[in-house]
């Protein structure tokens, strides 16, 4: 009975009988050879064992009594039993050596998350600097095409606080304006305000200092038609002329204007020695708007002329001077100065390149 339920256990019938010892051990051996093959290192085994069946039997599996030829190979198949491995850690089975793993290499997506890494960061010092392209790109921008590039520094004499009057006229429009100049010590402060019809049309200010070349803004704000006001920086500290619209900067010459101060220049210029600005002389001065508009006006010296003014009025010998535009959209600028209010402009015509858009201001008496 105890026998019958060994075999159950087993996965043997009941019936089965145990067969002589004599007959296990030759497919006992055969069975380990073709299972379990000795390791590659492992010595050969000796040919008088191997030729004695009863001891290579021995040798590899030890057995204290019969066993049943079915049960020999289970137990050569079956070594000291080992603990089940965790379902979540399933083992792949160990490939063979390839020589081309020696050399590794990251795997693709590594490569590409490299890649996409930002730049070292340049150095803090570096931003606060102007580049020296930008510097030379607009230093040869606001020079070119002159002959007077860079432009001289003129002695001036500037002229004493006033308060102008005059008629504005564009096309058919009629209407008036006003320039007040103020200098206040080592400050000055320069407006216009100008309308037709009840509208504004030309809002400027400029306020700043002086220097050895005359006039020094650092200010320079235009509004026009009620939109937003824009700015022109005069940053002497740095050496450039920034600006509120745009990130451009170009770099700051002595004696530079605005599209205001420029008038106030040129009178200071002319009153210091009227004597050596006479008929196909020129003076030069760097002139900036708030759009990053900067360009060097080279003014062409006419001569003397008599000049109609406001209301029907002449103004003789006023000095007549004329800057041609020298690109496209560029402004051509004729001014006429009177030697009797300190050279103060009587007449000034703005108007674009091919003529049109012309805005005049003429003095009321």
């Amino acid at each position: 009975m105890l026998l019958a339920h060994g075999l159950l256990l087993a996965g043997l019938p009941a019936g089965w009988s145990a067969a002589p010892r004599s007959a296990v051990p030759a497919m006992q051996v055969r069975q380990i050879a073709r299972v379990a093959p000795l390791p590659v290192d492992a010595p050969a085994p000796d040919e008088a064992s191997a030729a004695t069946p009863d001891a290579a039997a021995a040798t590899a599996v030890p057995q204290a009594a019969p066993v049943p030829p079915r049960i020999a190979p289970r137990l050569a198949l079956r070594p000291t039993p080992r603990p089940a491995p965790r379902p979540a850690a399933r083992r792949a089975p160990t490939p063979a050596p390839w020589p081309a793993l020696a050399a590794v290499t990251p795997p693709p997506a590594l490569v590409e998350a490299e890649a996409d890494l930002p730049p070292p960061r340049a150095p803090e010092a570096a931003v606060a600097l102007v580049p020296v392209a930008l510097v030379a790109q607009a230093a040869a921008t606001a020079t070119a095409g002159t002959a007077d590039a860079p432009p001289p520094t003129y002695p001036t004499k500037v002229p004493p606080a006033a308060a102008l009057r005059y008629e504005l006229r564009r096309g058919a429009l009629r209407g008036e304006g006003e320039v007040h100049w103020r200098p206040e010590g080592r400050h000055y402060e320069l407006q216009i305000e100008g309308g037709v019809l009840g509208l504004s049309l030309l809002s400027q200010t400029s306020s700043g200092g002086f220097d050895a070349a005359g006039l020094a803004p650092q200010r320079f704000v235009e509004r026009r038609r009620a939109r937003e006001q824009r700015a022109a920086n005069f940053q002497r500290d740095r050496g450039v002329i920034s600006f509120s619209a745009t990130s451009d900067e170009f770099p700051l010459l002595p004696g530079a204007q605005d599209r205001l101060s420029w008038m106030l220049q040129l009178a200071a210029i002319v009153e210091a020695a009227p004597a050596r600005h006479g008929a196909g002389d020129r003076i030069a001065m760097q002139v900036t708007g708030v759009r990053g508009d900067v360009d060097v006006w080279s003014f062409g010296v006419v001569g003397r002329e008599t000049v109609e003014v406001a209301g029907g009025t002449r103004v003789d010998d006023a000095l007549a001077l004329r800057r041609e535009p020298r690109k496209p959209y560029d402004t051509r600028v004729e001014v006429w100065l009177d030697p009797k209010r300190h050279h103060l402009p009587v007449r000034i015509k703005l108007a674009s390149a091919n003529g049109n858009d012309a805005l005049e201001l003429l003095l009321q008496p």
